[in-house]
């Protein structure tokens, strides 16, 4: 089996790789904690930093965990 490795990939109006300049990635992740405004003040928090993207998340905590084998859940 042969893989091929990729030497760069596009994302928006970017390209990131080899030979091409260093983009930054805010990482927010879940630090909104489900709030709009919340998400909205560090996404313009990252813009001023000068993030060149973000990367934002969100999920269902009673989707994740399984309280009949974590009742702490």
């Amino acid at each position: 089996m042969t893989s091929r490795v990729r030497k760069s990939v596009k994302f928006g109006p970017y390209t990131v790789g080899e030979g091409h300049p260093v983009r930054v990635v805010a990482e927010i992740g879940v630090n909104h904690l489900g709030c709009l405004d919340r998400a909205k003040e560090l996404v313009h928090a990252a813009h001023e930093a000068g993030a060149d993207a973000i990367k934002l998340q969100t999920y269902i905590s009673e989707e994740r965990y399984d309280r009949g084998t974590n009742p702490k859940a």
